[in-house]
Order: structure tokens, then sequence, then C-alpha cells
């Protein structure tokens, strides 16, 4: 299992997400102008496909709603 930590942050245009891997623990800083969470995991999985069911998410500051760690209020 490797926890992944989100957290957003005001990125260059056409840069959506940066990450670094470092062992057990996966650091994801994504802006939110340019992607959305669930769209910022879904390509962070696509670049390291290993991560595929295998990732246990952390965000930061911790938003919880309807029980799931990281889920944007509708």
């Amino acid at each position: 299992m490797t926890d992944v930590h989100i957290e957003t942050a005001m990125l260059d245009d056409g840069i959506p997400l940066m990450y670094r891997d470092s062992s057990g623990l996966v650091r994801l800083a994504y802006d939110p102008r340019q992607i959305t969470r669930e769209g910022a995991v879904t390509l962070l999985c696509l670049l390291e496909p290993r991560l595929l069911g295998q990732i246990r998410v952390r965000c930061s500051p911790p938003i919880r709603v309807g029980g799931h760690p990281c889920s944007s209020p509708r």
C-alpha cells in the first residue's frame, strides 16, 4: 500500500499536477484551476500504473464529506 498525500498548488499553465514518489509515499500537488482532484489522481495512476488499487489517499487539509476522505462537496 502506498500513501498519497494530496494538496492544491497554483502551478504554471499547462502543468496541472506535480508529484514526487519516495518509498511508500507519493506527494501529489494539483492546480484546481486546471484539473479536478479526481482527475489528478487518475492521471497519477496512468503515469504510475503500479499505484492502481494500491493507494491510500491523504489530503491537506483533510476534507471529509459523506465519509470519504478528500471528497468534494457537491
